[in-house]
């Protein structure tokens, strides 16, 4: 099944995170609590998940936003107390900080976090919720016939321009001929 523009947005960031962050697990895939054991927690689990979108209409087909959550969450051992349970989510809330400063993140928010505020030691969970965009929501693969388009695109730099490079360019008139 393809994925919608949407779908392929969400997708890509869990697949970037996967490789920013290696020793961590990311999902798209909400599963309660009680289906973790306390050993798949320990390495922390992030569940990406859509909330919905923004500014998606066609009048403006750059300005689509969409709104999700990145969940995560972990089992810091046993013995741990509530402040070994906040520093564990800090540093996961740190991780995906990072992330969005990078490349890969670039498009992504953080507009509100949340935590478990040390009461569910020895568990841990961080709630961030954020914007990614502006997306090209209406973005499309297909050309007026339905077809994928398989081939290379091609994409060149911006060219010399001012004095010195009349020669690169044709009179407006001259390009009907």
């Amino acid at each position: 099944m393809d994925l919608t523009p949407i779908d392929q947005v969400l997708q890509d960031y869990v697949d970037y995170l996967r490789i920013e962050l290696p020793d961590r697990i990311f999902t798209r895939a909400w599963k309660a609590r009680e289906r973790y054991s306390k050993d798949d927690l320990k390495p922390g689990i992030f569940t990406l998940i859509y909330q919905g979108s923004k500014g998606t209409d066609l009048d403006d087909p750059y300005g689509g936003y969409l709104q999700l959550m990145i969940i995560g969450r972990i089992y810091c051992g046993a013995d741990a107390n509530g402040l070994e349970v906040e520093q564990a989510e800090l540093q996961m809330e740190d991780e995906i900080r990072q992330f969005t400063e990078g490349n890969s993140g670039a498009a992504l928010q953080i507009i509100n976090v949340s935590t478990s505020h040390q009461v569910e030691a020895p568990e841990g969970w961080v709630v961030l919720e954020c914007r990614s965009g502006p997306h090209d929501l209406h973005h499309t693969t297909l050309f007026d016939n339905g077809v994928p388009y398989t081939g290379d695109l091609q994409a060149s730099v911006v060219p010399d321009v001012g004095f010195g490079h009349e020669q690169d360019y044709m009179k407006v008139d001259d390009a009907d001929q």
